[in-house]
């Protein structure tokens, strides 16, 4: 299903409506900007290091005989060098990509700038908006996966579409996206793989037991419908557990497992100078935790704990478990299949109080319905 969808490029935003006529600037920040570049820089002093002074094994040497021909350390110092120099490149650009929201009271103004400096300016009134929307949007922080709460003026035409509020930090999110409903009389909207989800304004902060009882929402769940093959569902006396059966595989994870390489390919050739100094040695074990770290949020798996009063989030790494997020259930507000556009991944967002839940980035949209499923009708039964 195709959506209008805009980029927004701050991770930091906050359109401020308690002061009329409002404004501010989509852009990336400098505290993201200047240790970028940095690591971007680091990246290119290791790489010319390694090519003009690391240890290359000698001709006709037992270690020469033994790398195999592809694995070409020269190759490898020219990659690291170029994305240093491609990630400083992208920065600069973005940095100099943004766009200036104004808010008079009655109308949108957006002005959008290049890099080359042209400047475009869209206009647009608050009537014509179909809604406040909230969606989700998943970014790379270097190896890193992190989610980005964006909540923004919806319009059919993309250039009009306005952010309001940006954070990498779920706190607070449903008590945000409803007061900016509410003052700018607009209704609720979710992206879903069915399309927008519309909730009314007069429904706002209305817990999913008092929609169920209003009959705004049914329950539908159907103990007769197949389980799905990708997910797991245990029941026990005082809980229900549902997670995937198997990580499922993405260009992140091919990415993340190509530095790993990287890095243990680096530290096993140059093993003899880890340790010549306390500085390189300490810098080598760092190294190697890093290594070890991407490793573990590699190989971690998401699973969802039901219990009688509220739903909890849990994160497994092989053998041990830590709980991330819990909402109490009378405070869930919401439950649906959530839809990214960006990396056009359907999730489960579960709404409530202060926080959002995500579960099931990479599950297929039927898996996470029948999820969705359960869960409001585990919430609602009496």
């Amino acid at each position: 299903m195709n959506y209008n969808v805009s980029d927004h490029f701050s991770y930091n935003f906050e359109l401020n409506l308690n002061k009329v006529p409002a404004k501010q600037a989509d852009r990336i920040a400098l505290k993201i900007l200047f240790p970028g570049i940095l690591a971007a820089l680091f990246l290119i002093i290791i790489g010319c290091y390694e090519l003009l002074l690391g240890s290359r094994p000698d001709e006709g040497s037992d270690i020469a005989e033994k790398v195999p021909f592809w694995f070409n350390l020269t190759f490898f110092d020219i990659l690291i060098i170029f994305l240093g120099v491609w990630i400083i490149i992208k920065l600069l650009l973005t940095y100099f990509h943004y766009k200036k929201v104004f808010f008079d009271g009655k109308k949108i103004t957006l002005i959008y700038r290049t890099p080359s400096g042209a400047k475009k300016t869209v206009k647009e009134s608050i009537k014509k908006y179909l809604g406040v929307n909230f969606r989700v949007e998943f970014f790379q922080y270097g190896f890193i996966t992190k989610n980005k709460y964006i909540i923004e003026l919806y319009h059919q035409d993309p250039e009009k579409i306005a952010p309001l509020y940006i954070s990498t930090s779920g706190h607070n999110i449903r008590k945000i996206w409803a007061d900016y409903a509410r003052k700018l009389h607009l209704d609720q909207l979710m992206l879903t793989d069915d399309g927008l989800i519309i909730r009314a304004n007069k429904d706002i902060g209305k817990s999913l037991e008092t929609l169920y009882q209003e009959k705004i929402i049914k329950d539908t769940f159907n103990f007769k419908k197949p389980l799905p093959s990708s997910i797991a569902w245990t029941r026990k006396k005082d809980k229900s557990i549902i997670k995937s059966r198997k990580i499922r595989w993405d260009a992140y994870n091919f990415m993340v497992c190509f530095g790993i390489f990287l890095t243990l390919s680096t530290l096993a050739v140059n093993v003899r100078f880890l340790v010549q100094s306390t500085a390189t040695a300490l810098f080598s074990l760092a190294l190697l935790l890093f290594t070890v770290l991407l490793a573990c949020r590699l190989f971690t798996k998401d699973k969802i704990v039901i219990k009688p009063n509220k739903v909890i989030i849990i994160h497994k790494t092989f053998f041990f478990s830590r709980k991330k997020y819990e909402l109490m259930k009378d405070e869930i507000e919401a439950v649906d299949v959530a839809f990214s556009p960006v990396s056009e991944r359907n999730f489960l967002a579960i709404i409530g109080g202060e926080k959002t839940l995500v579960f099931g980035k990479k599950l297929p949209a039927k898996d996470l319905d029948w999820i969705r499923e359960f869960l409001i009708h585990d919430i609602v039964k009496k």
